[in-house]
């Protein structure tokens, strides 16, 4: 994760893990300025831009996520962050979604824009 958010220097990034329990996304780890806003939340698998990504295992890139009608801006409500560019990649084995890693920025664009993180298939 050190080597992620070294290489890619996103303003915020997180690790989702799935609550298979609940079909509930919580965040293991967060880093960034919003890292204490998001201890406590909590998606519902599907929603959100990283909800999308754990319920269709596929990576996706927003640069807009004000324009995307996944984007849960309820969670920029309650963190205070604006947030601009996205992505999220599914942690997967062959047949489930485990989590999310999901990157953000707060403005501008990401460092390395060309380059994609694969699903990571464990």
């Amino acid at each position: 994760m050190e080597k992620m958010a070294e290489y890619f220097r996103p303003d915020n990034w997180s690790l989702l893990m799935v609550d298979e329990e609940r079909d509930e996304l919580y965040f293991a780890i967060a880093v960034g300025k919003a890292s204490e806003a998001l201890k406590n939340v909590r998606l519902k698998v599907g929603e959100g831009i990283a909800g999308w990504v754990a319920k269709h295992g596929e990576r996706v890139v927003v640069p807009d996520v004000y324009t995307d009608p996944r984007f849960a801006n309820e969670i920029d409500e309650m963190t205070q962050w604006e947030t601009v560019p996205s992505s999220a990649f599914p942690c997967a084995p062959k047949l489930r979604v485990l989590g999310v890693i999901q990157r953000s920025m707060s403005h501008g664009k990401f460092h390395r824009p060309g380059i994609l993180l694969p699903a990571i298939d464990l």
